[in-house]
């Protein structure tokens, strides 16, 4: 069968606006007239919520790296010192709150779990561990079904959307999340850090 090759285009910025809505509300307009996740997706992300938020509230981080750390797409982006930091200040305000940690990189997981010991919550799924990007957008990418890897990053997506607030960086699964749930508050580490804003959009 032959397949189909589109070309990728991640941006939002050239979404015709609803009359008298910004970006962000036509976005969450459209995704929810035109995205309905499957039975079983919304079963996974009911199963991930009950037992890994445990009834608590629950932070959500997105925390991407491999090819956003190696500069594709002329990227600035953060290590993993300032998203510990942030979750440090962010539990504070939230002391009773369990971790929902959103990532592409095996070594990130580890380092989160190994620092919160029992309140860390991550889907089984695809991960780099060795700085090679999961989808292959600027090299060779990881060799996996490509239909399980958007599977896995649409229930990242859609968990990430039920936490009670969000950590995050540039990255379109969040853009994805906070369009979903257009309520949840967050953290843009890099508008903050960088002065970097590649998503103006979400803050009108």
């Amino acid at each position: 069968r032959a397949r189909l090759q589109l070309s990728y285009q991640p941006g939002v910025q050239d979404f015709e606006r609803y009359p008298g809505k910004s970006v962000k509300a036509s976005v969450a307009r459209a995704l929810r007239a035109w995205c309905t996740p499957h039975d079983e997706i919304v079963a996974d992300v009911e199963r991930i919520v009950q037992d890994g938020f445990k009834d608590r509230p629950a932070l959500g981080v997105h925390v991407r790296l491999t090819d956003a750390a190696a500069g594709a797409e002329g990227r600035k982006t953060l290590d993993l010192k300032a998203y510990l930091e942030a979750v440090d200040e962010q539990r504070a305000a939230m002391p009773d709150s369990m971790i929902y940690l959103a990532s592409d990189d095996q070594r990130v997981v580890q380092a989160f779990e190994e620092r919160y010991p029992g309140l860390v919550a991550s889907q089984d799924c695809t991960r780099s561990e060795d700085g090679t990007s999961i989808h292959g957008h600027y090299d060779q990418g990881i060799d996996v079904s490509p239909y399980l890897k958007g599977r896995e990053v649409l229930i990242d997506a859609l968990v990430l959307a039920r936490c009670a607030f969000l950590i995050r960086t540039h990255s379109r699964v969040t853009c994805f999340t906070l369009c979903w749930n257009t309520a949840l508050p967050y953290r843009d580490l890099e508008r903050e850090r960088l002065g970097v804003d590649r998503t103006p959009w979400l803050h009108e």
